[in-house]
């Protein structure tokens, strides 16, 4: 397994509270929602009723199969490091338990490529667009500074994360929503070079959306998904 660090009894933490729920709950099949904003993503796989067309046109019909929604062995995971969302996505979560659906939304912490403690977050405040484009990098940060609106929170690694889904052992197929807004360069990277990107599950599907003016003034290659892939 990984190597833990001096500071990452918080991260420890975490990685018990995924283990106990795959085990609890036999899960055969889990989503990962990184960056979960106001938890829309988790509702569209349990609520499917309120979502009609979700089942259709999103993953979740093409990587689970239907019954998960009945049987609940999918379990699901979120992360959302930004304090706005947090009273929304406590709701979230108590309501899709109320149904038998495993869930745990882990607020104020963001994921990236180390476990860190203490790593400024930035939002624009942008309520109107649920500030979907808040983040703990530098690129965003140089335009957010002005809103006076840094908070600390804290990094998951990904790698820790998928190794703690890896040692459970019993996941056939894994899917990973990926929407950290220019964290996903270093997140993804250390996954690979760690060799659990793919290797915590049977199967593994990732959706992911790029963002690398948030990374700024170092922009990644633009090939640089693709050529993972």
């Amino acid at each position: 397994s990984l190597p833990a660090v001096p500071e990452d009894g918080w991260a420890r933490e975490i990685a018990d509270t995924i283990g106990g729920m795959l085990r609890n709950h036999s899960c055969k099949y889990v989503y990962l929602d990184l960056g979960s904003n106001i938890g829309v993503q988790p509702r569209k796989l349990y609520e499917s009723r309120c979502y009609p067309l979700a089942w259709k046109t999103s993953l979740f019909g093409k990587v689970f199969p239907r019954k998960v929604m009945v049987d609940r062995t999918a379990c699901t995971f979120g992360f959302e490091p930004n304090l706005s969302h947090e009273p929304r996505l406590k709701r979230v979560e108590r309501r899709l338990r109320s149904l038998g659906a495993p869930v745990r939304i882990f607020t104020r912490t963001a994921i990236g490529g180390w476990n860190k403690r203490n790593v400024t977050f930035y939002t624009d405040r942008d309520k109107k667009h649920k500030e979907w484009g808040a983040s703990i990098e530098s690129g965003a940060s140089v335009g957010f500074k002005r809103f006076a609106s840094g908070y600390s929170v804290n990094v998951l690694s990904l790698p820790f994360l998928l190794d703690t889904i890896k040692q459970y052992g019993k996941v056939e197929r894994l899917l990973i929503k990926i929407d950290i807004e220019g964290s996903e360069y270093d997140a993804v990277t250390q996954a690979v070079m760690k060799q659990v990107l793919c290797s915590a599950a049977n199967v593994t599907h990732i959706t992911m959306e790029q963002h690398p003016r948030a990374t700024k003034p170092h922009f990644p290659p633009i090939q640089f998904f693709p050529s993972l892939a």
